[in-house]
C-alpha cells in the first residue's frame, strides 16, 4: 500500500489547533491511503474535493476544491454559503458520500469507508432525516436503539429536554414543521456520547423550539470533552460568538480564517487603495409625543440634522414613526470609527432632548467578509508587484538610460497568506512580504491609479435622506 501525500509543513497545526492552507493539488483515492499522525488533530483532510447532492433532482448546489484541514478539540466554523460548499463539506466530513479527490480522516480512519468511523461522527445536516415512527419519541428511541443504546423512553426525553425540545415529544413527525424536525434531529447529533467529529450544519437557524443558549452549552462540553466540533453557518455574528477560530470558505476554497471573536473578519488590507472600515450603529427613539401630560420630545429628523454638521460621519438615515402610532422612530449612522459615531449619536440625542431606547451596531454581513477577502487578494498582488522593484541604490543612473537593464518580472498573481492559527504558526520569511499595517518597504512610493488598485476617494460628506 503506497503511502498517501503529506500535508505541507505549514499545515501542521499545534495540539488542538486548526490548520488552513492555500489549495494544492489533489490526488485521486484509488487505494486506502495511510494516515500521517498529527498531535491532537482529529479531523484531517487533504486536498479534499467533491460535491453535495442538495440541488434541485440531487443535482450539487455547492462543492469544495482541494481543501486542507487538521483540527482538533475545540468549536471551530466554517463560514460560507451552501454554493461556498458548507453542505458539500459537510457530507464528506461526515463520509456520506465519497470524495471525488483527496482524502478525509477522521481518528485515522476514512469515514466514507468505514461504518465504525461514522458511528463516531454528530451529524446535523440540512435536510433532517428522522426514523419513521407514529411520535418524534419513538423516533428519537429507534435512533438511540441504532447506536447501540436501550432506547428507552427516558432517555429519549433527555436527549430531547437537553436542548428544550421537550414538548415535541408527543407530536407525530408528519406534523412537524421543517424548522421542528431540525430540531429533533439536533437533539439527536448532540446526544451522541464523546463523538471523535460534530458537524452541525447551520445549528442556529431554522431551528424551532430549541434553546439556543443550551445549544450553545452542549458545543462547549463537547469541545473540552475532546470532540472536534465543526459548524457551519453563513451567519459572521454566530460564528464570531461560537468559534474557537473561523475559517472562510468562499467558491469551494478556505482562503484565509479570523480569530475568536471574529477579530480579522473586516480587517482592512494595508494598501494605499484599501477602502476604510465602515461601522454602522441603529438607534430606536421613543415616539416625539411621550405619555399624555409629558413635555414633546426631539424627533429622528431633528437628531438627524444635529448629526450632519458631524465630520465623524459619513452617513445619516432616519425613519419617522408612521401617523397615528406610537411606533419608535429609527436612525442609523456610520464613520469610520464606532466610537466617534457613537459619541455624536449621544451628543446630538442629549441636544435635541430625544429619548433613546436603544442602540445596537450593525451585524457584520457575509457580503462584507467576502468583499474584505477580495481586498485581501488584491494587496497582495500589489505587494508582489512593490517588492519587485528594486531599491534606489540599484536603479540606472540617469545619464545611462538608454542602456538600461531590463525591468524585473512582475508576477501575475501572489498567492492569498496562509491563515495558521496555533503555537506552532511559523514566522514569515526574510523575502516574503507582510501584509501588516505600516509593512510598506522604505524604498516603494504609493502605486498609481490602476484598474487593480482603485483609487483611494474621500468618504463621501454626511447626507440625510427620510
Amino acid at each position: 500500500m503506497s503511502e498517501a501525500p503529506a500535508l505541507p509543513s505549514a499545515a501542521l497545526p499545534a495540539t488542538g489547533a486548526p490548520a488552513t492552507v492555500a489549495p494544492s493539488s489533489v490526488v485521486p483515492s484509488t487505494a486506502p491511503p495511510v494516515p500521517r499522525p498529527h498531535p491532537g488533530a482529529r479531523l484531517v483532510a487533504r486536498g479534499l474535493s467533491g460535491a453535495d447532492r442538495a440541488g434541485l433532482r440531487g443535482a450539487a448546489r455547492g462543492s469544495i476544491l482541494g481543501v486542507e484541514l487538521a483540527l482538533g478539540r475545540g468549536v471551530h466554523v466554517v463560514l460560507g454559503r451552501p454554493e461556498d460548499g458548507t453542505i458539500a463539506l459537510g457530507e464528506l466530513v461526515a463520509g456520506r458520500c465519497a470524495p471525488a479527490r483527496g482524502t478525509v480522516f477522521v481518528d485515522g480512519g476514512e469515514p466514507w469507508r468505514t461504518p465504525a468511523v461514522r458511528r463516531r461522527i454528530a451529524h446535523l445536516a440540512e435536510i433532517p432525516e428522522l426514523p419513521e415512527a407514529r411520535s418524534v419519541s419513538g423516533s428519537v428511541r429507534a435512533a438511540l436503539r441504532a447506536r447501540g443504546g436501550p432506547g428507552e423512553e427516558a432517555e429519549a426525553a433527555r436527549a430531547l429536554g437537553a436542548i428544550g425540545c421537550a414538548a415535541l415529544a408527543g407530536r407525530t413527525l408528519a406534523s412537524l414543521t421543517h424548522g421542528e424536525a431540525r430540531a429533533v434531529d439536533l437533539a439527536l447529533a448532540l446526544a451522541l456520547e464523546r463523538p471523535a467529529v460534530a458537524i452541525l450544519h447551520e445549528p442556529f437557524a431554522d431551528v424551532t423550539g430549541a434553546d439556543a443558549v443550551a445549544i450553545e452549552r452542549r458545543l462547549r462540553s463537547l469541545a473540552d470533552e475532546g470532540t472536534c466540533v465543526l459548524v457551519l453557518t453563513s451567519s459572521p455574528r454566530d460564528a464570531a460568538r461560537l468559534g474557537d477560530d473561523i475559517l472562510i470558505l468562499e467558491r469551494g476554497q478556505i482562503d484565509r480564517g479570523a480569530v475568536a471573536g471574529g477579530e480579522g473578519l473586516l480587517t482592512p488590507a494595508p494598501w494605499p487603495g484599501a477602502r476604510p472600515r465602515r461601522f454602522e450603529l441603529v438607534a430606536h427613539l421613543a415616539h416625539p409625543a411621550g405619555a399624555p401630560g409629558d413635555a414633546p420630545r426631539g424627533n429622528a429628523r431633528d437628531v438627524a440634522r444635529h448629526l450632519l454638521e458631524r465630520s465623524a460621519l459619513t452617513s445619516v438615515t432616519w425613519e419617522e414613526p408612521r401617523p397615528g402610532t406610537n411606533e419608535p422612530a429609527w436612525l442609523r449612522v456610520a464613520g469610520p470609527d464606532e466610537a466617534a459615531c457613537a459619541l455624536a449619536l449621544a451628543e446630538a440625542i442629549d441636544a435635541v432632548g430625544a429619548e433613546l431606547i436603544a442602540l445596537a451596531p450593525v451585524p457584520t454581513t457575509l457580503f462584507e467578509v467576502h468583499t474584505a477577502t477580495e481586498e485581501l487578494r488584491v494587496a497582495a498582488r500589489w505587494f508582489a508587484r512593490a517588492h519587485a522593484i528594486p531599491p534606489p541604490s540599484a536603479l540606472p543612473h540617469p545619464t545611462s538610460l538608454d542602456h538600461a537593464p531590463p525591468a524585473p518580472s512582475v508576477p501575475v498573481e501572489a498567492p492569498l497568506a496562509e491563515t495558521i492559527s496555533g503555537a506552532d504558526a511559523p514566522s514569515p520569511s526574510a523575502d516574503a512580504p507582510s501584509l501588516a499595517a505600516g509593512a510598506l518597504p522604505s524604498h516603494v512610493d504609493a502605486p498609481s491609479p490602476s484598474a487593480e488598485a482603485p483609487s483611494s476617494a474621500p468618504p463621501d460628506k454626511p447626507e440625510g435622506t427620510s
